[in-house]
């Protein structure tokens, strides 16, 4: 099976290839989606992408007197997040495809209501009576706790120099979360040094050769900036991945994908900002394994590339 990553827009999601336009099919009931393409491929669509049969089989040849809005016809049964489908027993995608496929052709522009509510009640039958054959695929595992601040500041720390003053706080009005319930939101009221205000996680362990990814969503009280990275936990503070970001007052995502130059069983992941005195927000912070993986509506991330020299000192830290 071909799969079409890609996010969806407005309540249903759109097969890259089929820019579909035109009537579609509306069931009373929430379960999944199935759409002819203009290009007669049958697609499944779930929230988090599609899955279209191979263009090698094709749908040909569809009924001169059907629109070409019935040629693109949706079966819809939308309205239930579902994640997308990562793996699916052929055997049942090509039997709900011919029995679809059919339906589909005897289909005329004046069907009735009730004639609907059997299809869709049908595909849905089908699509539901095979369920050991589909499996949904589970987010990446965020190892940080408490990423999205919901047990509010439990798990993190923060840590602010002498010389500078901040104060962190996950509630009240202040606390305005892109995700969840609470938000990390940094008041900061002297700057000093970057290194001087941070907010971190630690201990955790990372292995050498595995790819992470480290992405947080973020905004501030005015454009400023503010550096990302992921370090050992103790002297020489050698860091594996760092990024300044910018910030502005709206919210938005970045994230770094790194691969690890070490075995590490003290690892942090944090953010420093203590050059400016300029307010901060924070809020659904996830570290992983593999590549950048998006798990927000709307969401525009801002790939940031880790630094070229991948291991830093304390002292490089201190002149930054």
């Amino acid at each position: 099976l071909m799969i079409l990553r890609g996010r969806p827009r407005g309540k249903v999601g759109r097969c890259r290839e089929s820019y579909l336009k035109g009537r579609f099919i509306t069931c009373p009931f929430s379960i999944s989606e199935f759409f002819l393409t203009r290009h007669s491929k049958l697609c499944y669509n779930s929230y988090a992408g599609n899955i279209c049969l191979p263009s090698q089989q094709t749908l040909h040849p569809v009924k001169k007197e059907m629109s070409n809005a019935l040629q693109q016809a949706r079966i819809l049964t939308g309205g239930q997040h579902i994640l997308k489908l990562a793996r699916v027993n052929i055997e049942t995608v090509n039997m709900i495809q011919n029995m679809a496929v059919n339906m589909i052709r005897r289909v005329k522009v004046n069907m009735t209501n009730g004639i609907l509510t059997y299809i869709c009640l049908f595909v849905s039958m089908l699509l539901f009576g095979f369920g050991t054959h589909i499996s949904a695929e589970k987010p990446p595992e965020n190892i940080l706790k408490n990423g999205d601040f919901y047990l509010n500041l439990d798990g993190w720390h923060h840590w602010t120099h002498a010389d500078a003053a901040a104060l962190f706080q996950t509630e009240g009005k202040k606390a305005e979360p892109i995700a969840g319930k609470n938000a990390v939101y940094v008041k900061i009221s002297k700057a000093g040094e970057l290194w001087h205000i941070q907010f971190y996680q630690q201990p955790f362990i990372l292995e050498k050769g595995t790819t992470y990814t480290y992405n947080l969503w973020a905004k501030s009280e005015k454009p400023r900036s503010v550096v990302m990275r992921i370090l050992h936990q103790g002297a020489p503070w050698n860091e594996y991945a760092r990024k300044a970001i910018s910030l502005t007052e709206e919210w938005k995502e970045f994230f770094i994908t790194f691969k690890m130059t070490a075995d590490d069983v003290n690892t942090r992941a944090g953010i420093i900002m203590g050059a400016e005195k300029v307010d901060v927000w924070i809020d659904h912070v996830r570290l992983y394994e593999g590549e950048y993986v998006s798990d927000i509506e709307g969401a525009e991330p801002q790939a940031v590339e880790p630094s070229d020299k991948l291991t830093t000192t304390w002292a490089a830290l201190k002149s930054f």
